[in-house]
């Protein structure tokens, strides 16, 4: 697929948020990708994009719609942020994010 048929869906600082979407996105039976989400020490300051075929774009969009208002405790949003940061690729750094590491 090349780039001009793609559509940009969703856009954030945070690669795990990026990755989130994009496993919602799958779980609905749409091709999706994380653009940007290699960040290194820049995480939180580059743009991070979810894109996927022109073609899903507004079925992709409505369902990020229902995300942001679909009710979920904070424990249920740690749990998924972990799961996603843990996926192949994401930004799992080995440590718990609210421990100092061990110097």
């Amino acid at each position: 697929m090349n780039r001009d048929e793609l559509a940009t869906v969703y856009t954030t600082t945070h690669p795990a948020d990026a990755e989130m979407v994009r496993m919602a996105l799958a779980e609905e039976g749409l091709a999706a990708f994380v653009e940007g989400g290699k960040q290194a020490g820049l995480t939180g300051i580059l743009d991070v994009r979810v894109c996927v075929a022109q073609e899903n774009a507004e079925q992709a969009r409505r369902l990020i719609d229902d995300l942001d208002r679909s009710p979920l405790s904070a424990e249920a949003w740690d749990e998924a942020l972990e799961a996603a940061a843990a996926e192949p690729g994401g930004e799992d750094s080995g440590e718990p994010a609210d421990e100092e590491p061990d110097r």
